[in-house]
């Protein structure tokens, strides 16, 4: 094949891809924005109490940020006719137009629930600073309540995040897992103990022959995490909507 027929079969594909890609969204309903209030909740998630704190928490973030946030859940991606949640998000995003036109800083979180799928979308504003953010929000806050089918939590926990980062500029610490308070009680009691055995029987005790055996572990060589196979390595959105951050549960 020579130089001008493979140019001319490149671009035959890559217009068949697009026109592929513009049918394929052809049915895509894009939701209408609700009339008062940042959420609308067609996959009802949310209990009214915490629709109700979205909306004030969102307001304030408005008001003090330009930076109104809002979420959207939908039951699925194939109730509005769409076949990827970043893409969809994004549209939905630009579609009404979510934030200050001159900051352009709002943020959707958007959730499709039988698909298992959520999408944090940043305004342009935002570039893409603020990504790492973002995932870390969608992988501390939202996609752990979601695991345990906690999803007005989820929903909540994540907006209280958000509004963290878009007001402060941070995001608050992640919450401790419920097995680390057991963890430091029992390691301080066992501290206590060592030391108390020590007292009485210095390294002759238990607590000497633990700490001898850790020792001996601590200054063994390290074994290799990685292996040679084969001469390798192996080890065991232009528009309003910007940056952001997706998660699946």
């Amino acid at each position: 094949m020579g130089a001008r027929s493979f140019a001319k079969a490149t671009w035959m594909l890559i217009l068949w891809l697009s026109t592929c890609v513009v049918l394929s969204q052809q049915n895509v309903h894009i939701l209408a924005r609700p009339t008062s209030g940042n959420v609308l909740d067609l996959a009802q998630m949310l209990s009214p109490q915490d629709i109700a704190s979205i909306n004030h928490i969102s307001d304030g973030a408005k008001r003090q940020a330009q930076a109104p946030i809002v979420v959207v859940t939908v039951p699925s991606l194939a109730s509005v006719g769409a076949h990827n949640t970043e893409w969809y998000a994004t549209t939905l995003f630009n579609a009404w137009a979510i934030g200050d036109r001159r900051s352009n800083r709002g943020v959707l979180l958007f959730v499709a629930q039988a698909d298992r799928k959520a999408r944090i979308e940043m305004g342009a504003g935002w570039g893409y600073t603020r990504d790492a953010d973002c995932q870390k929000i969608m992988d501390g806050w939202i996609i752990p309540e979601f695991k345990k089918g906690n999803f007005s939590s989820g929903i909540i926990r994540g907006v209280q995040a958000l509004d963290s980062l878009v007001r402060d500029g941070r995001i608050p610490r992640k919450p401790w897992p419920p097995w680390v308070l057991p963890v430091i009680v029992f390691s301080v009691i066992f501290l206590i103990l060592m030391a108390i055995n020590i007292a009485r029987h210095g390294m002759d005790g238990w607590a000497g022959s633990f700490l001898r055996l850790v020792g001996e572990i601590l200054m063994s060589p390290p074994r290799s995490r990685y292996y040679s196979s084969g001469g390798s390595w192996n080890d065991d959105s232009g528009g309003w909507g910007g940056g952001g951050a997706s998660g699946s549960w």
